[in-house]
């Protein structure tokens, strides 16, 4: 489980793009997204990973 917010790095590495609309920076966390971009997120990263050990929790 990760303890700390995903980053704008982690999420360009995975998703190509970055939807973040303040603080822009690859340190700071991700925000402007939606669940459907969060779900899209976990899928890419566990077929990065190989297999399914990131699960999205609420």
């Amino acid at each position: 489980m990760q303890t700390t917010e995903v980053s704008q790095g982690q999420w360009k590495k995975v998703m190509k793009n970055n939807p973040s609309r303040f603080k822009e920076g690859d340190d700071y966390p991700v925000e402007s997204v939606f669940w459907n971009d969060v779900q899209e997120f976990i899928k890419k990263l566990n077929k990065r990973e190989g297999g399914n050990k990131y699960r999205f929790l609420k």
